[in-house]
């Protein structure tokens, strides 16, 4: 396994012979330069072939320096003229050879980190799939323009990458690829991509659909916000992905300062407008001018014109041929029902009105008259005998009158002086009391033996029996 970038260096050619599976090196050839225990452990391209030249192989080495010779450990072997052909002998060729491998892959290097992993100064793709090791050195940036370093980072762990020129560090998060380049004085990080965000590229074309960023030194903004267009330049908004919150109007990934909270997944958190209690009201428009409003001081609307505002806590306009207001149990234990609940700081005094509904229309000024109203009144508040009362009240006048009341003692029905008066013991008629039935003068009333009260003259009642039957008969005058 490769465990550190391959290196291509320059112009190394020697004379070389097998021991033990290893190519070992010998004399240097005329016009070239060879490896040294400098290079030991370092991964190179070569090419070894026979004095002869009729039998040659390409691959992959590992220098290692073994009893203070120079060694290749062979690790891939590319391409071979003869599948057993040992190079016996000190006359073979040994070169440092850019081969088939590197150019097939770009002299691109991909190599996962461990914790013994050291940076090199090649370019080179490092892959972190495990929680080895948190933190690795950059190479010096000086002296090294343009080279490019790549990092993924596949573990569940944080990486960092310690700057050693500037101190500063680089934090590739989990599930999250950022490239870095030098340009002779410091890194630059070109971009960065986490996975869970769904970004598949960045790129600089501007014809493509990505984003470019190369012209920015690092992404603008705080953590997590995303990134827009300026008037030509990346810049930071104040969206911020946080948690799985989508968090609008923030300036840091605190939920608390952010103005509103979308969750991004299903999750138990919660969805809040205008969390930072600003001044604004909350309004969804619909069609024709029918809008949703919930005001800055907590009155809710459905169905106002736009420019207006709902002027009680709940304000509904109705502009259909049909109820305003339906409330609709489907549940056989409970009927449907509708609680208008008195509740002060103080308990209200014993005839109190504690609830009423208005009956309202307009009048010919066109403003709001309460033409009936019910309510609500407090008998008794006792916790052990509670009782209420239920009223009518009658617009007369510009002035509500009650004209019934019903509590658990009786019932009172007035008009004027004019009452009747329900008890537990009576009833009682105030008032002239007036018959719309037609009958002749003198009539009186009487039970028609059906229960019911008629008015009759003396002409159609029975024959008054007096002492036990005996008919009595007037004649004349009384006196």
């Amino acid at each position: 396994m490769i465990k550190s970038p391959i290196r291509v260096v320059e112009n190394i050619g020697s004379y070389c012979h097998e021991t033990n599976g290893r190519l070992v090196l010998g004399e240097i050839l005329d016009g070239y330069a060879g490896l040294s225990i400098n290079h030991n452990n370092t991964y190179i391209p070569y090419i070894c072939k026979s004095f002869d030249l009729k039998n040659w192989e390409i691959g992959i080495g590992l220098v290692l320096v073994v009893d203070s010779k120079v060694t290749v450990e062979r690790i891939q072997i590319i391409k071979k003229s003869s599948e057993n052909y040992q190079f016996v002998g000190n006359n073979n060729l040994f070169y440092v050879f850019a081969n088939e491998y590197n150019f097939n892959t770009g002299l691109n290097n991909c190599l996962i980190l461990e914790a013994t992993t050291e940076l090199s100064n090649i370019k080179c793709t490092y892959v972190k799939n495990n929680d080895s090791n948190n933190q690795y050195d950059l190479p010096s940036s000086s002296n090294n323009q343009g080279l490019t370093l790549e990092f993924k980072n596949s573990s569940d762990s944080h990486l960092n990458l310690h700057n050693t020129d500037s101190g500063e560090i680089y934090s590739c998060d989990p599930g999250e690829y950022i490239k870095l380049i030098s340009d002779g004085k410091s890194w630059i990080k070109l971009y960065s991509v986490m996975d869970s965000l769904g970004v598949v590229s960045l790129s600089t074309d501007e014809q493509s659909n990505y984003f470019g960023t190369q012209s920015h030194v690092e992404a603008s903004g705080i953590y997590g916000s995303i990134q827009y267009n300026n008037n030509g330049s990346f810049d930071g908004s104040n969206l911020v992905i946080s948690s799985g919150l989508l968090l609008l109007g923030s300036n840091s990934t605190n939920p608390s300062s952010a103005q509103n909270i979308i969750p991004l997944s299903l999750s138990n958190n919660d969805t809040v407008f205008n969390n930072t209690n600003s001044s604004g009201n909350f309004v969804v428009k619909g069609l024709g001018d029918k809008n949703l409003i919930f005001t800055k001081d907590g009155r809710l609307g459905l169905n106002i014109p736009s420019g207006s505002l709902p002027q009680t806590a709940l304000h509904v306009l109705s502009y259909a041929c049909q109820e305003g207001i339906r409330l609709e149990n489907r549940n056989s234990c409970y009927p449907a029902n509708l609680t208008l609940y008195h509740k002060p700081s103080t308990l209200p005094s014993n005839g109190s009105i504690v609830s009423t509904i208005n009956l309202s229309s307009k009048n010919s000024a066109n403003a709001q008259v309460n033409y009936t109203q019910l309510r609500s009144k407090i008998v008794n508040s006792d916790s052990v005998s509670s009782s209420g009362e239920f009223a009518i009240a009658i617009q007369n006048n510009g002035s509500l009158v009650e004209a019934l009341r019903i509590n658990p003692t009786g019932l009172v029905a007035s008009v004027g002086n004019n009452s009747i008066i329900i008890s537990n013991s009576s009833i009682q008629l105030n008032g002239a009391l007036r018959s719309n039935q037609v009958a002749a003068s003198g009539s009186f009333m009487m039970s028609d033996g059906s229960g019911n009260l008629i008015l009759t003259s003396i002409n159609n009642s029975p024959i008054i029996s007096l002492l036990d039957g005996g008919l009595v008969t007037f004649t004349g005058v009384c006196s």
